[in-house]
Order: C-alpha cells, then sequence, then structure tokens
C-alpha cells in the first residue's frame, strides 16, 4: 500500500472511506506570517525540528526514519515513488530538497509525520491536487495502480497556508488515508493516517500529531 490520506482540528464529521463514503471537515487555515522564523528554520536540520516519538499515541510505537527510507515514506503518502510514470505528467507531485519523517503502526492503521524544504509553495501543490483529482502511476518494479484525491477544508491551526486532502489508492485491493498539510515558514508539515477498507480512521489522534509536530516547528525560535 504506497498512498493514503488526512484532516483534522476543529468539527470534524466523518464517515468511512471503504464503502465510498466522504469526510466533512470544517474550518480554515490561519494565517501567521513570522518575518524571522523563516531565516531561523533554515539554520535547522529537519530532524532537529521532527516530534518525538513520545508525542505519538503510546499504541502507535514511532520510530524515526533515516533519509531512504523518509523519502519512501514521502512516496507513499502522494502514491507516486521515484522513477514512477504518472499520467497525466503535471501529477507528478516535486521531489524535496530535505525531507524528515516519523511512523508508527498500530493494528492495521499508519501514522506519519513529514517534514519538507525546497518544495516551493503550498498553493502550488494545492492547486495540484485539485487539477489531479484522479491520476495513474506504473513503476518498473511495483506495477500499476489508480489514485484519486478529494480535497477537503483546511485544519484551523497556526500555520501560514494548509489543506487537507482524502486520497484513495487501488493496487489490488482499495487503500485509503487522510492528510492534513501546513506549511510554517519554509518547512512543509505533513501528518497522514491510514487505513484498510472499513476501518474507521481516527481524525483525533491525526489532529494531535499535526497539531503538534505544527507547534514545534512554529515555535522553533523559542
Amino acid at each position: 500500500m504506497r498512498s493514503r490520506a488526512t484532516v483534522g482540528a476543529a468539527a470534524i464529521a466523518l464517515v468511512c472511506v471503504a464503502a465510498g463514503c466522504s469526510r466533512a471537515v470544517g474550518g480554515s487555515a490561519v494565517p501567521a506570517a513570522d518575518n524571522h522564523l523563516d531565516v531561523i528554520l533554515a539554520t535547522i536540520p529537519l530532524p532537529e525540528l521532527m516530534l518525538e516519538p513520545s508525542a505519538f499515541p503510546p499504541e502507535f510505537a514511532a520510530a524515526g526514519l533515516d533519509a531512504a527510507a523518509a523519502q519512501g515514506a514521502l512516496a507513499m503518502i502522494d502514491g507516486t515513488p521515484p522513477g514512477a510514470r504518472v499520467t497525466p505528467a503535471e501529477c507528478q507531485p516535486a521531489m524535496p530538497g530535505e525531507v524528515a519523517a516519523m511512523e508508527g503502526t498500530h493494528d492495521d492503521t499508519m501514522l506519519r509525520v513529514m517534514l519538507l524544504r525546497g518544495v516551493g509553495p503550498l498553493g502550488a501543490r494545492r492547486d495540484q491536487v485539485a487539477r489531479c483529482a484522479a491520476f495513474s502511476v506504473a513503476a518498473d518494479t511495483d506495477g500499476s495502480w489508480e489514485v484519486s484525491a478529494q480535497l477537503l477544508p483546511p485544519p484551523i491551526l497556526d500555520v501560514d497556508d494548509a489543506f487537507a486532502v482524502e486520497q484513495m489508492q487501488t493496487d489490488g485491493g482499495p487503500a485509503g488515508g487522510l492528510s492534513l498539510v501546513g506549511q510554517v515558514a519554509g518547512v512543509r508539515v505533513i501528518a497522514q493516517l491510514t487505513g484498510l477498507p472499513g476501518r474507521e480512521l481516527d481524525t483525533a489522534v491525526l489532529d494531535q500529531v499535526f497539531t503538534a509536530a505544527v507547534q514545534k516547528v512554529r515555535h522553533a525560535d523559542r
């Protein structure tokens, strides 16, 4: 299972992904520009801005990933591993200059937090997701699959920009997830919760780790 997705923060109404259901998420991003934070964040390696494993719910037994594994985790979030052929080609996500990741698994549910740097403005990625509601991916070693994505209202949080997306992937069986994505100065923060068909995703857990990850980056100058 390569890709899944998220949403959280205030006022979440949720119905399970598995049977073609949908989630409605209230709220909007809260702009929070800070004219010196970007300079400070640029001097801090992303792994130092990542959450500690203890910030995850204990049942997820979270651990940090090395650089190669972090790139692989990002590929699973986007559904587009490096070297894969994406159709339409404009749906290929930009590769980050730097990435850090932490993930944990509980039963059949996976919770990930990603920090990215060097991927351009978040608005460009949001527009790309909006244009690419459905696309196909083919990889020499992994076969081919279909990905569909639906933008949801952004979480209300202290970020410069944000969106949420629910994503489904089929490659021998459907997989679904929910992702919260936010921008804090030059750092993009992603939290994603994925599960098997029929498994209702716990958006409170997703919101908890996303909020914690954003706050750690936001307060890096303190």
